[in-house]
């Protein structure tokens, strides 16, 4: 190359994913965005999860989003805003105990 024209070579890196950058998120913030639950941005104190996607919500965020969602008739998943086949849920256990851990 000559002089003038010299390229600098740079590590290039592909994009960050967006679960990684979260957890780095996480790692830096202790682990509580974990924590939080997606409708209301809190630390949950019961969590459940929303069997039909699999995801966990704070117990009464959920319950109020639904009986929302039941006075429109039309019940969606809080994050997907996908129409859910079943309003059912299940306590998430290991999550409770981690939060009551931290």
């Amino acid at each position: 190359l000559e002089r003038g024209n010299k390229k600098r070579h740079t590590q290039l890196r592909p994009p960050m994913s967006t679960t990684r950058a979260s957890a780095r998120m996480d790692e830096q913030r202790g682990g509580s965005r974990a924590f939080e639950c997606p409708i209301t941005r809190q630390t949950m104190r019961d969590p459940v999860v929303l069997v039909c996607s699999g995801q966990t919500y704070e117990r009464s965020a959920l319950q109020t989003w639904l009986a929302h969602g039941k006075r429109s008739s039309r019940c969606t998943d809080p994050l997907t805003n996908k129409a859910l086949c079943s309003a059912a849920t299940v306590p998430n256990h290991a999550l409770r105990h981690a939060i009551e851990q931290y």
